[in-house]
């Protein structure tokens, strides 16, 4: 688990996505949903797509950017209206869930604001697990 964390803390700011592409969505989600879902969020870190107890907490002010928040805010708003409120069902492997596209970029703006959690003062706090 160090070893994994230390290798997390390093990690660049690169291109992450709510999906990695458009097939990774049934074919019953709209198409312009899965183009935005896809689409590249600049400024954010890979590391707030991980628990937020395997963020280091000296890489916090890398992953916590205020670019990173516009990009996962206008890619929100932008899903709201390509997507709705509607979901698909999906079946995999005699399994059936009902999916909520647009609960994936909700998922990550959660992520971040939780591996982002500040204090009164601004301060960016630590997470610790309560286990």
């Amino acid at each position: 688990m160090v070893a994994f964390t230390l290798f997390l803390s390093f990690s660049l700011v690169g291109a992450i996505s709510v999906i990695p592409g458009t097939g990774y969505l049934p074919a019953a989600v709209r198409a312009a949903c899965r183009s935005t879902l896809s689409q590249t969020l600049t400024g954010c870190s890979e590391l707030i797509q991980y628990p937020e107890d395997y963020v280091d907490v000296s890489s916090l002010e890398d992953v916590c950017t205020t670019q990173c928040r516009q990009s996962l805010s206008d890619m929100y708003t932008k899903a709201v209206s390509a997507c709705g409120t509607t979901g698909v069902n999906v079946t995999t492997n005699n399994t059936s869930a009902y999916l909520v596209p647009l609960d994936l970029a909700a998922q990550l703006i959660f992520q971040y604001n939780v591996t982002c959690l500040q204090d009164e003062s601004n301060i960016l706090c630590e997470f610790r697990s309560l286990t």
